[in-house]
Protein backbone atom coordinates (compact mmCIF):
# COMPACT_ATOMS: atom_id res chain seq x y z
CA UNK A 1 0.00 0.00 0.00
CA UNK A 2 1.29 3.41 -0.55
CA UNK A 3 1.67 5.76 2.22
CA UNK A 4 2.56 8.85 0.03
CA UNK A 5 0.92 9.77 -2.99
CA UNK A 6 0.28 13.18 -3.60
CA UNK A 7 1.73 15.44 -2.09
CA UNK A 8 0.76 19.00 -2.08
CA UNK A 9 2.85 21.81 -2.28
CA UNK A 10 3.90 25.61 -2.49
CA UNK A 11 1.41 28.06 -0.87
CA UNK A 12 -0.72 25.72 0.86
CA UNK A 13 1.85 24.05 3.64
CA UNK A 14 0.23 22.38 6.69
CA UNK A 15 1.29 25.05 9.17
CA UNK A 16 0.65 28.88 9.04
CA UNK A 17 2.53 30.29 5.47
CA UNK A 18 4.32 33.44 5.23
CA UNK A 19 2.10 36.78 4.46
CA UNK A 20 1.18 36.95 0.66
CA UNK A 21 0.64 40.37 -0.41
CA UNK A 22 -1.94 41.46 -3.18
CA UNK A 23 -3.21 44.54 -4.29
CA UNK A 24 -5.76 44.86 -1.74
CA UNK A 25 -5.83 42.23 0.73
CA UNK A 26 -2.95 39.28 1.94
CA UNK A 27 -3.44 36.09 2.19
CA UNK A 28 -2.05 35.77 6.16
CA UNK A 29 -2.38 31.72 6.36
CA UNK A 30 -3.94 28.71 4.68
CA UNK A 31 -3.26 24.98 5.43
CA UNK A 32 -4.57 21.61 4.49
CA UNK A 33 -6.14 18.71 5.71
CA UNK A 34 -9.00 15.91 5.16
CA UNK A 35 -11.54 17.98 6.55
CA UNK A 36 -13.15 21.56 7.31
CA UNK A 37 -15.01 23.13 10.52
CA UNK A 38 -17.90 25.87 10.00
CA UNK A 39 -15.43 27.93 11.58
CA UNK A 40 -12.95 27.47 8.49
CA UNK A 41 -10.55 25.71 10.38
CA UNK A 42 -8.79 22.31 8.98
CA UNK A 43 -9.17 18.96 10.92
CA UNK A 44 -6.69 16.33 10.20
CA UNK A 45 -4.35 19.25 8.80
CA UNK A 46 -1.40 17.64 6.31
CA UNK A 47 0.07 18.25 3.10
CA UNK A 48 0.75 14.41 1.67
CA UNK A 49 -2.69 12.83 0.25
CA UNK A 50 -3.01 9.32 -0.80
CA UNK A 51 -4.65 8.51 -4.62
CA UNK A 52 -7.61 7.56 -2.84
CA UNK A 53 -8.24 10.50 -0.59
CA UNK A 54 -11.67 11.63 -1.11
CA UNK A 55 -11.08 15.72 -0.88
CA UNK A 56 -8.45 17.75 -0.19
CA UNK A 57 -9.23 20.87 2.03
CA UNK A 58 -7.46 24.26 2.16
CA UNK A 59 -8.24 26.95 4.84
CA UNK A 60 -7.28 30.37 4.28
CA UNK A 61 -7.44 33.71 6.55
CA UNK A 62 -7.29 36.76 4.54
CA UNK A 63 -6.39 40.43 5.74
CA UNK A 64 -5.94 44.20 5.41
CA UNK A 65 -9.02 44.07 2.78
CA UNK A 66 -10.09 46.97 1.49
CA UNK A 67 -13.88 46.96 -0.03
CA UNK A 68 -15.45 44.44 -1.87
CA UNK A 69 -12.59 41.59 -2.73
CA UNK A 70 -13.19 37.98 -4.46
CA UNK A 71 -10.46 36.15 -3.47
CA UNK A 72 -9.61 33.00 -6.05
CA UNK A 73 -8.07 29.90 -5.20
CA UNK A 74 -6.81 27.73 -7.87
CA UNK A 75 -5.55 24.15 -7.41
CA UNK A 76 -2.29 23.26 -9.73
CA UNK A 77 -0.45 19.97 -11.31
CA UNK A 78 2.99 20.98 -11.13
CA UNK A 79 4.45 17.68 -11.74
CA UNK A 80 2.38 14.66 -11.80
CA UNK A 81 4.23 13.40 -14.69
CA UNK A 82 2.46 12.07 -18.04
CA UNK A 83 -0.77 12.34 -16.15
CA UNK A 84 -0.78 16.31 -17.51
CA UNK A 85 1.65 18.63 -19.09
CA UNK A 86 3.15 21.03 -15.79
CA UNK A 87 1.37 23.50 -14.38
CA UNK A 88 -1.79 22.09 -15.51
CA UNK A 89 -4.46 23.78 -13.64
CA UNK A 90 -7.18 21.15 -12.15
CA UNK A 91 -9.67 22.89 -10.73
CA UNK A 92 -10.72 26.80 -9.47
CA UNK A 93 -13.25 28.46 -7.25
CA UNK A 94 -14.00 32.35 -6.52
CA UNK A 95 -15.58 33.80 -3.18
CA UNK A 96 -16.73 36.91 -2.83
CA UNK A 97 -16.13 38.56 0.60
CA UNK A 98 -16.97 41.72 1.55
CA UNK A 99 -17.27 44.50 4.36
CA UNK A 100 -14.63 43.99 7.38
CA UNK A 101 -10.94 44.13 6.84
CA UNK A 102 -10.41 40.17 7.27
CA UNK A 103 -11.90 37.10 5.89
CA UNK A 104 -11.49 33.17 5.98
CA UNK A 105 -12.78 30.60 3.68
CA UNK A 106 -12.02 26.99 2.62
CA UNK A 107 -11.63 25.84 -0.84
CA UNK A 108 -12.31 22.10 -1.64
CA UNK A 109 -11.52 19.97 -4.14
CA UNK A 110 -12.85 16.01 -4.46
CA UNK A 111 -11.14 13.20 -5.80
CA UNK A 112 -10.88 12.69 -9.85
CA UNK A 113 -12.40 9.67 -11.36
CA UNK A 114 -8.88 7.81 -11.55
CA UNK A 115 -8.15 9.25 -8.11
CA UNK A 116 -5.15 12.53 -7.10
CA UNK A 117 -2.02 11.66 -9.26
CA UNK A 118 1.22 10.90 -7.43
CA UNK A 119 3.54 14.11 -8.00
CA UNK A 120 3.20 17.66 -6.86
CA UNK A 121 0.53 19.98 -6.67
CA UNK A 122 0.20 23.44 -5.34
CA UNK A 123 -3.27 25.83 -4.42
CA UNK A 124 -2.60 29.48 -5.12
CA UNK A 125 -4.55 32.22 -4.32
CA UNK A 126 -4.97 35.08 -7.02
Amino acid sequence: MKKLACVLIALCVASVMPTIAFAEMRISEAVTGLGATAKYEIADPTSQFAPDTARIFCAWKAKDLDGDVAVRGVWIAEDVGDVAPPNYKIDEATVKVSGGSTAAGTFNMSKPNNGFPVGNTASRFI
